[in-house]
């Protein structure tokens, strides 16, 4: 298995995710899994978001809103600019937008439900959601470009303990479901994160999508 995989600064606006779609045309994709990070500075607008929401501060929903809006951005530049008039259809009539609304509100609900006081599982449900938008994104510039790509939710392929923040990955778990569901696809998942045995989301440390992209192909 090959895995190409992009941080932050790559795609933190849509010049970087035009560059990533035409990196993998050029390189070619048999047998490729790509993971993505976050957008730019997603991860530390949605860690703004922890600390506001532990104050108990409600502005954490007003910064929810600016974050969408930042992601809608990008997707406007895609819808316009930079690819040929039967991409931008394809991409303009995708479901996108109201996927990436879908998990805003599930981020939301998230934080209104939540009855724990543990900061650091906090964080993980939060914080993740940087990578679910980018990789949204990502796969449906992909598959405006007839590059069939599989989403795929890397919370299903990854899993550890519950040591938030910092979860160890249960191996032999995680390499019978990159096996199960990997091999010989095209796919692209988000760095960053894995769940526990509960399905609850966990990360995997600052820095966490190079761990990703070194532990798909170990596997």
């Amino acid at each position: 298995m090959k895995i190409f995989k992009f941080g932050g600064a790559s795609v933190k606006d849509a010049a970087g995710v035009r560059n990533v779609v035409q990196v993998v045309q050029t390189m070619g994709y048999d047998g490729l899994g790509v993971v993505v990070s976050a957008m730019g500075k997603t991860t530390n607008a949605l860690e703004d978001i922890v600390k506001c929401y532990q104050n108990n501060n409600q502005a954490y929903l007003t910064l929810i809103d600016e974050l969408f809006a930042k992601h809608l951005e990008i997707v406007s530049d895609l819808e316009t600019n930079g690819a040929s008039e039967d991409v931008l259809i394809r991409f303009r009539e995708s479901e996108l937008k109201k996927d990436l609304k879908a998990t805003i509100e599930s981020l939301k609900g998230t934080m209104l439900r939540n009855q724990s006081k543990n900061h650091a599982f906090i964080y993980d449900q939060v914080v993740s959601h940087g990578e679910l938008l980018s990789t949204q994104i990502v796969a449906t510039y992909f598959k405006a470009h007839k590059i069939l790509v599989e989403w795929m939710d890397a919370r299903q392929l990854i899993k550890t303990d519950q040591k938030y923040r910092d979860a160890a990955v249960n191996w032999k778990e995680t390499e019978n479901l990159i096996k199960n569901n990997c091999a010989g696809k095209l796919f692209l998942t988000q760095g960053f994160i894995g769940s526990d045995d509960n399905g609850l989301t966990t990360t995997l440390g600052r820095e966490g999508s190079d761990y990703t992209a070194a532990i798909l192909p170990m596997l």
